[in-house]
């Protein structure tokens, strides 16, 4: 898409001081211009050259910040500034399309052209610069809400991580190292039942008692294996929802259940523990 840089108007007179202040030059469109774009050399003898109006009809007047001195001597009127950028940036919000033949775009092209316009515009106009310090601020305060949220529920977890810690190295002070809080403390509970004799939840006795509460008491085992805290029970015919059923028991009882042929294997889940 080409565009004018200046294009024919229908309304007031609008007259804008361009160029650098060795050349300037004064372009005039709208009322009195016939329709169309009336460029001369901004000097005072020219200025007999731009289109007679009357008092009474309103006439704007711009100028590029390098000839805006100049506009004010020669037009004594107030002149708005308008910056070379910004004129161009008017101009691509036109209409106006000049491409012919080979340069002609497609349908995708203009539109592409016009979202970049757009995109240009948001970025980069000044009018949009509230709206971009409006959304920086918004993202900056996020940004700072998140991390405060985040430096707070960290500070919560270690002081929890702390408090069991603190609590596992009074009960047990032999206990120099923690690595694991919940796991160290389930070991050195168990040890203690152990040297009194108590039962604790990997004996086989505690695993027979679960599997018993657990599963139908009409189920039989052709023998039973227990070694390192995992029973090992060959024979239960179980279907496919018994299993299903036995497992989720076991393990709300805090036990790990897994099944290989004929033969059930069942062990206390230490990183749980029964409950």
């Amino acid at each position: 898409r080409i565009v004018p840089e200046f294009e024919p108007e229908t309304g007031p007179l609008k007259l804008t001081g361009v160029g650098e202040l060795d050349l300037p030059e004064l372009v005039a469109t709208g009322q009195g211009v016939d329709g169309g774009v009336l460029r001369l050399p901004f000097n005072p003898a020219n200025l007999a050259l731009l289109p007679k109006i009357n008092s009474d009809e309103e006439v704007l007047v711009f100028s590029e910040p390098s000839v805006v001195a100049l506009a004010e001597q020669l037009l004594q009127a107030n002149v708005e500034l308008l910056t070379r950028q910004q004129r161009w940036v008017n101009a691509s919000r036109s209409t106006w399309d000049l491409a012919q033949f080979d340069l002609v775009n497609s349908g995708r092209a203009r539109t592409y052209k016009r979202l970049s316009g757009m995109g240009r515009e948001l970025l980069y106009a000044p009018g949009w610069r509230p709206a971009r310090q409006g959304a920086a601020l918004f993202l900056l305060v996020n940004l700072l809400g998140l991390n405060l949220w985040a430096w707070k529920e960290q500070s919560a977890l270690q002081k929890s991580r702390e408090s069991i810690q603190a609590k596992l190295t009074q009960t047990f002070p032999q206990i120099k190292v923690v690595v694991d809080a919940p796991l160290q403390m389930e070991r050195e509970v168990a040890a203690l039942r152990l040297g009194t004799g108590a039962t604790t939840g990997q004996d086989l006795e505690s695993i027979l008692g679960v599997l018993g509460a657990a599963i139908d008491t009409k189920k039989t085992a052709a023998a039973i294996e227990f070694s390192a805290g995992e029973a090992k029970i060959k024979g239960l015919q179980l279907s496919a929802p018994e299993t299903s059923s036995l497992m989720g028991r076991l393990k709300a009882q805090g036990y790990a259940f897994r099944t290989e042929s004929d033969t059930v294997y069942i062990k206390q889940d230490i990183t749980t523990g029964a409950p």
